[in-house]
């Protein structure tokens, strides 16, 4: 058997001067599945706090190998569990069991096999150092141990480790006893808004396309919450979402293939609206509604041909308007209602009669001067113009169908396209003369012509200004395109969705609501639908309440007192005046509660070439910041020669970040989850992640500001910075809260599960009394004074993980 490094510093450890305490965590599992947690002081495992190690692959183990297997103590095991069998077995850092535990006076005489090398290990904990004699536990009862302090949070970080568990069931059994194990501890309320977050997610994910499995998984974990903490309004609240979501899901299932079956098409598109949303996990769903489309449209069509050829146009136009909506793309069937719509007009107008002017006269003089004079007036775009006389020749026959014909020539100059063409149906539907039907005919395919043409040009223009990101100027594009016609489905998509990013909510509810009636059809775009569904939900959701307190400098959130740290942007609650560092002083320019700058003071060549140690060559350590009523909106390391303009919305796509809204100059906006001006969340769903936050540098430290460091941000339910991944750099931040108060941040690299940043906060009731933070083996910690409750000054005391350097912070 060979060592391997990993066993040589085992060796090294456990050998090492060092007087360990065996205190831990105990987990045991009873015969029906339920597990509990307790505290211990002491473990023991065969009457010993020493163990050895086999590692897991091993098959036989001879003695010679047996004497070199390594010893560990079990303050040093991390976590051990039992596997399926029921042998005690060491976990890594990945949950992934890497050695079996042996007896530390394991000496076997022969070769024996590593399947039976461990036997029954006496299994011991104590509640007490003193204790003489332990709790004797059973390996089929005992389940895990975790070695260290705080065994409440030992428990909680347990078991939200899913690859310690071999099923769900057992580690949602280790979440409830975890809960009745630790009834009073701050831990549980943690767990409480842990469990908020992930049902909150579930559904986010489900409703974002997310497989249906993963909904029915955090069905059981709602199911838990609700054991657990059966009197939590907002688990209670988003479990009965999920299980309303579940019941829509699994009744559409039921029902829409039951009305296929029965051919019932128009029945099933009505009840498949409601399930659209949540379509995406179902394929043979998808399939159906496809199905259903073309089953209507070619049914309707049907229908709409048989009443025509009976004449019965009113009937036969209801038929063929449904067809051409299920199928808006079908020429056979536009043809045919466009046939149908000109019969129709023919057979009412033989029945119209007119009353034209006397031929010569006076009036009928005026009136076709009126008509000369507006048609010309057309020509020359003079449209003022033409408009008076029109209204010239109306005064002198205003029921003369040659005035709908000009009137509709206006509207289709002015843009309104789409208007004109009612007008041309009343002209047809009053004419009889083939000659006066042809001028009508004429006139109609200039203006269908001309829409068509404008219609595709503003299509591929609205595309292009999405894709550059471009949201005030696509406000204004899709206001022109709705003038041209207020009916077309991509049109309204686009006015929707614009309407809700600018938050004019009204207008966009009526437009999204009308796009997915027009929408519901063989054209439209599925990718589009899931957009506007999830919007108009957003548009649905109640308010936040406003919450009382003192506004944040950065945010405008209002914060609480004992509130250090801003959930929504991570700021410092409390105006700094200054801070000194080696050979550097950073002063902090307020303007009442808006800070405005930041400039900094070198001492010397010595203080700058410190300073730049931190940020590179190129941070002068001179921060600018412009606002949007009480938030910041800009940073900027130089100064603002005018204030930002933020009255448009624009998104860029470059490498200097992931996509983000910036200002006039292309700076980096400041997008936490509300914002004034736009909604970010409706921004999100057609862009991505927008939220933008700013600190002075990777570890939101208040206190260090090296240079401008931009994250992109994600919330929990509760409206808190969950995550912060920083633009072009490897480092993830995550934050943990305790209702508002922050209590811990942590950083990691690509892919690891293990932060190589470590922050945590302490507290005293309300009051803040210390940080301590870690990065690769050096640390450092910031020290509060206060005089009385007011807090008066921090010292950040750096062992290295930012320039190892003491830096004195004075507080406002």
């Amino acid at each position: 058997m060979s060592f391997t490094i990993r066993y040589l510093a085992i060796l090294a450890l456990v050998f090492s001067p060092l007087a360990f305490c065996q205190a831990g965590l105990v987990g045991e599992k009873s015969p029906d599945g339920k597990i509990r947690f307790q505290a211990v002081e002491e473990f023991q495992i065969d009457s010993n706090h020493r163990v050895r190690l086999l590692p897991i692959g091993a098959a036989r183990v001879t003695p010679d190998e047996a004497k070199k297997l390594p010893r560990l103590e079990l303050a040093q095991a991390g976590t051990i569990r039992t596997d399926a069998a029921n042998r005690l077995v060491r976990l890594d850092d990945s949950g992934q069991p890497t050695d079996l535990i042996l007896s530390d006076d394991f000496n076997p005489k022969a070769p024996v096999d590593a399947a039976t090398a461990q036997g029954r290990l006496p299994i011991q904990a104590f509640q007490s150092k003193k204790a003489k004699t332990g709790e004797l536990i059973a390996p089929e009862v005992f389940f895990v141990f975790v070695s260290g302090a705080d065994p409440d949070r030992l428990a909680l970080a347990f078991i939200n480790r899913s690859s310690v568990f071999r099923s769900l069931d057992e580690q949602l059994a280790a979440m409830e006893g975890f809960v009745a194990s630790f009834p009073d501890s701050p831990a549980k309320s943690e767990f409480r808004g842990q469990l908020r977050d992930r049902l909150a997610a579930g559904l986010a994910a489900f409703d974002n396309r997310g497989p249906y499995d993963g909904l029915l998984l955090t069905r059981r974990i709602a199911d838990l919450a609700q054991r657990a903490f059966s009197g939590d309004p907002a688990l209670n609240g988003l479990a009965e979402t999920i299980a309303k979501r579940i019941q829509l899901v699994d009744s559409s299932r039921l029902t829409l293939p039951s009305l296929a079956a029965a051919s019932e098409w128009d029945l099933l598109l009505n009840a498949y609206l409601p399930f659209e949303p949540y379509q995406w996990s179902f394929p043979e769903m998808m399939d159906l509604r496809q199905t259903s489309l073309e089953e209507s449209a070619r049914l309707h069509a049907h229908r709409g041909s048989l009443l025509a050829e009976r004449q019965l146009y009113p009937e036969a136009l209801h038929e063929l308007s449904i067809a051409a909506g299920r199928d808006p793309d079908n020429r056979l069937t536009a043809k045919l209602f466009d046939s149908t719509r000109a019969a129709a007009a023919q057979a009412e107008a033989a029945t119209v009669k007119l009353h034209p002017l006397p031929s010569g006269s006076q009036e009928y003089m005026r009136f076709n001067f009126g008509l000369h004079d507006a048609e010309n007036a057309l020509q020359e775009k003079d449209f003022a113009k033409a408009e008076a006389a029109l209204k010239a020749a109306s005064s002198e026959n205003k029921d003369a169908p040659e005035i709908l014909i000009l009137q509709a020539k206006l509207l289709a100059a002015a843009g309104h396209d789409s208007d004109a063409l009612p007008l041309l149906d009343r002209y047809d539907r009053m004419v009889s003369d083939p000659a006066a039907r042809g001028l009508g005919n004429t006139a109609r395919h200039e203006i269908v012509t001309d829409l068509e043409k404008k219609r595709g040009e503003l299509e591929n223009r609205l595309a292009t200004v999405q894709r550059q990101g471009d949201y005030s100027k696509l406000r204004t594009l899709a206001n022109q395109a709705l003038t041209l016609d207020p009916a077309d489905d991509i049109f309204l998509y686009y006015g929707g969705v614009v309407a809700a990013v600018f938050r004019d909510d009204a207008s966009a509810k009526q437009r999204l609501d009308r796009y997915l009636a027009l929408s519901n059809s063989l054209r439209g775009d599925p990718d589009a639908r899931e957009r506007a569904f999830r919007i108009r939900a957003l548009l649905d959701a109640p308010p936040t309440p406003q919450a009382a307190g003192t506004p944040n400098w950065f945010s405008g959130r209002p914060l609480a007192d004992g509130i250090y740290y801003c959930p929504a942007s991570g700021a410092f609650q409390f105006p700094i005046d200054s801070i000194q560092g080696y050979k550097v002083k950073m002063t902090f320019q307020w303007d009442a509660s808006h800070l405005n700058a930041i400039t900094t003071a070198f001492d010397d060549d010595k203080g700058a070439q410190n300073y730049h140690a931190l940020g590179g060559p190129e941070s002068k350590g001179d921060f600018y910041f412009a606002y949007e009523g009480d938030r910041v909106a800009v940073v900027s390391t130089s100064k603002f020669d005018a204030p930002p303009a933020l009255n448009e919305v624009r998104v860029a796509h470059d490498v200097s970040g992931p996509p983000h809204v910036v200002d006039d100059r292309g700076q980096p906006r400041i997008v936490l989850e509300d914002s004034a001006g736009f909604n970010p969340a409706v921004l999100s769903i057609l862009e991505g992640p927008l939220n933008t936050a700013v600190a002075g540098n990777s570890y939101f430290n208040p206190f260090i500001w090296d240079g401008l460091h931009y994250f992109s941000l994600t919330y929990d339910s509760e409206g808190r910075m969950s995550t912060a991944r920083e633009w072009n750099a490897d480092n993830l931040v995550r934050f943990t809260w305790s209702g508002d108060r922050l209590t811990e941040i942590q950083a990691f690299r690509k892919d690891s599960p293990n932060p190589y940043y470590q922050r945590t906060l302490s507290y005293s009731g309300t009051i803040l009394t210390g940080e301590s933070y870690s990065q690769g083996g050096k640390a450092g910690q910031i020290k509060y004074v206060y005089s009385g409750k007011v807090l008066q000054q921090a010292k950040v005391e750096d062992g290295g993980v930012h320039d190892g350097k003491t830096w004195t912070v004075r507080l406002h």
